[in-house]
């Protein structure tokens, strides 16, 4: 931060080549947001720069350390699939943040981040599978989950089965897991699901 200028960085996982774009609209958002906050005059007459990093999903520690170098005040608005890999980085060079979402319990219990719609490792809003449940009673009863055979999804697969059943949700098949990276073929997880109930 300068006398001038407020530089903060913000990212997606845009260039991954298994899903192009991937979250590229937060960043469509943040460039936007910067844009108007300058039209009215910055930050306290302080013009706001925004550095862009895209992590690609499995880049994540490359984005980061690049975010480190390059002399960010703050990051916000980004959002990494596998933030988790990220965190000891950005702790390491005292960047904070103000995530989009996060992922990983490393990350969403980090020091100096801040967000607005807390995911902490053990608590999950509930309030959307009451909504659900009141909306579709019927479909609810029979449910299947299917994530990433990684961490990061795995973690927010287990949140929901702790608190989904509350609200009457009951899973006939919770065990399913993809190839993170995408799959060639989606059929035998269709039919798994289907065969499950």
């Amino acid at each position: 931060m300068t006398a001038d200028s407020v530089t903060i960085g913000s990212g997606d996982d845009a260039g991954f080549a298994g899903s192009p774009g991937l979250s590229h609209e937060m960043t469509d958002a943040m460039k936007a947001l910067v844009a108007k906050c300058n039209e009215l005059g910055g930050i306290n007459g302080r013009t706001i720069n925004l550095n862009y990093y895209d992590a690609k999903l499995l880049e994540v520690q490359a984005a980061m350390q690049s975010a480190c170098d390059g002399e960010n005040f703050f990051l916000v608005g980004q959002g990494w699939v596998f933030d988790g890999s990220q965190e000891e980085l950005r702790l390491q060079c005292g960047l904070p943040s103000v995530p989009a979402y996060t992922v990983s319990a490393a990350f969403a219990h980090g020091k100096d981040m801040f967000q607005g719609v807390p995911n902490p490792a053990d608590e999950t809003t509930a309030g959307v599978f009451e909504q659900i449940a009141t909306i579709f009673p019927d479909e609810v009863e029979k449910v299947a989950t299917l994530t990433g055979a990684i961490a990061a999804t795995q973690e927010t697969r287990d949140k929901v089965l702790e608190v989904a059943p509350s609200y009457g949700w009951n899973f006939v098949s919770s065990t399913l897991e993809s190839n993170p990276a995408g799959e060639t073929d989606w059929t035998p997880f269709v039919k798994q699901i289907q065969d499950s109930g």
